[in-house]
């Protein structure tokens, strides 16, 4: 008589994402910073959602292409940056050109050494805006960052993070500026009620 075996496909063994191997990156005039890996995209969930769900509604395109139209039509004739000191192609240059942000990184020393018992912090702020103004700019507009060296046992590390304000996130998650300038969006009447009431549209159509 003979007896049958059920054979059970053992499954493929996958890595799990904790364990996915690091990415490295040089950064110059540093050491080598270990980055955490990158999400593996074939780990996402393919989960379908109701047709009702908020979670996966198309945003209307129509109107945000049209306050973009306006807004070029704004700072291409209405205000345009005439100006080399109001123009953030020749102001944001050179020295006071953006960043990106920067995890924790330390610094190599490159002549003598950092005494031991030197531990504190220098913090530096700056305008730094994400994305290149589309009309005139004042060294005053920005979103706001912070540069930070720590200095603790002989080490120095810099560290450049964005002020995580709601213009900064709204922007961000639309990957264009939305709102004016506070400095240089509202220099004259025309400018200010034109700059004024596309803000108002923007807001009424639910853009920001």
């Amino acid at each position: 008589m003979y007896h049958q075996q059920e054979l059970k496909k053992k499954p493929p063994k996958t890595q799990p994402r904790d364990h996915l191997p690091p990415a490295e990156l040089q950064i110059p005039g540093s050491t080598t910073t270990t980055l955490p890996a990158a999400t593996n995209s074939s780990t996402r969930s393919t989960r379908k959602y109701p047709a009702n769900d908020r979670r996966v509604a198309e945003p209307n395109l129509q109107p945000i292409m049209i306050f973009n139209v306006l807004e070029d039509v704004i700072n291409n004739f209405i205000d345009p940056p005439l100006r080399p000191s109001v123009d953030p192609r020749y102001v944001l240059s050179d020295n006071f050109a953006p960043v990106d942000e920067l995890p924790p990184t330390e610094c190599e020393v490159i002549h003598g050494s950092l005494p031991p018992c030197l531990d504190g912090a220098y913090i530096r702020n700056g305008p730094n805006p994400q994305f290149l103004p589309r009309g005139p700019y004042h060294l005053f507009d920005g979103d706001g960052m912070l540069h930070s060296v720590r200095i603790s046992q002989g080490k120095a590390t810099l560290c450049s993070r964005y002020i995580k304000t709601y213009k900064y996130t709204l922007e961000r998650d639309a990957g264009a500026p939305l709102l004016p300038n506070v400095f240089s969006g509202f220099n004259g009447l025309a400018a200010s009620a034109a700059r004024g009431a596309l803000s108002a549209f923007r807001i009424l159509a639910g853009q920001v």
